[in-house]
């Protein structure tokens, strides 16, 4: 789906994952440093060395392999990656938030230490870039992990199927088809409390339930589930085709769990069933619709 046009209704939901990821395999403690024209020194963990020199091929475990820089800060060989600098405190990284200059720093247990703002003091200590991918915090240089893509769900407010119209969009730094082939479908609000909100697409000729939102206690984040919609019509298909093997044994009057086909049926069925993609995303507009509707209820008595 391309060129899809956004509607101009009101927005009743929007919500968000910023997924952050180092490109290849990044080497733990390994440090690349400029080395002259076009060569950069390898520190290993270990403390042992290679000169290496962009585009020309070494040879590896794996193989010979060509070095390159990558634009997000990392000298590449083959499949894994080095971060390019000196000192760096290895374990820790800093992610890029939305707002201008600031950046979310996590230790090595992933434990937030807040927002850190450039050329601003935090907890006395002075905040400054000392490259695109290094975050300077006092003394010590902390890797900036790339904003691999972000996840972003938006609801407005066109009825479509007793629901309304919704798009599922991956969000690709530097992509020029962003916003443009994200998956239209409809939102369904629970009728239940407990009950997750749905996302349905059309797959084919079939409707099918490809999104699942929980939304948490505070009414801030949602957590979500994602699948295919092949998976999902094969859900839908073994379901269907297990109750037939379920009507069949119960037919000649044996139990289902001890007829073959249904035994196999049913093991199809949990490992399709468990093809979710999980994860969490940030609520920013309409925690109201991931929760059953509020039922008006007239007043019978005495007016003022």
């Amino acid at each position: 789906m391309s060129g899809i046009e956004r509607p101009k209704e009101k927005q009743l939901a929007k919500a968000i994952e910023m997924i952050y990821e180092w490109p290849g395999e990044l080497k733990q403690g390994w440090e690349a440093q400029p080395s002259g024209d076009d060569a950069y020194l390898i520190k290993r963990a270990n403390g042992s060395t290679r000169l290496v020199k962009i585009h020309e091929p070494i040879k590896t475990k794996d193989g010979n392999r060509i070095p390159q820089i990558d634009e997000r800060g990392l000298l590449m060989v083959g499949d894994w990656s080095v971060l390019i600098g000196e000192g760096i405190k290895h374990g820790m990284h800093a992610r890029k938030t939305g707002r201008p200059n600031s950046y979310l720093v996590f230790n090595e247990k992933m434990r937030n230490l807040g927002v850190h703002v450039l050329y601003k003091k935090k907890d006395g200590q002075d905040v400054s870039l000392l490259a695109g991918h290094l975050l300077k915090v006092g003394d010590d240089v902390i890797p900036v992990m790339p904003r691999k893509k972000d996840i972003q769900l938006n609801v407005v407010d066109k009825d479509v199927d007793n629901g309304k119209l919704a798009y599922i969009n991956v969000i690709i730094p530097g992509d020029p088809d962003n916003r443009k082939n994200g998956a239209p479908g409809v939102f369904l609000q629970p009728k239940r409390v407990g009950e997750p909100a749905q996302f349905v697409e059309v797959v084919g000729e079939q409707k099918v339930v490809t999104a699942l939102f929980h939304i948490s206690p505070k009414g801030n984040r949602l957590d979500y589930k994602f699948r295919d919609g092949p998976t999902a019509i094969l859900v839908n298909m073994l379901e269907k085709k297990l109750q037939q093997c379920k009507d069949t044994a119960i037919g000649v009057g044996i139990d289902p769990e001890e007829y073959h086909e249904y035994v196999e049926v049913s093991k199809t069925l949990v490992a399709a069933q468990n093809k979710w993609q999980k994860g969490s995303m940030l609520l920013n507009v309409g925690p109201e619709m991931f929760r059953p509707k509020v039922k008006e209820h007239s007043y019978d008595g005495p007016q003022p």
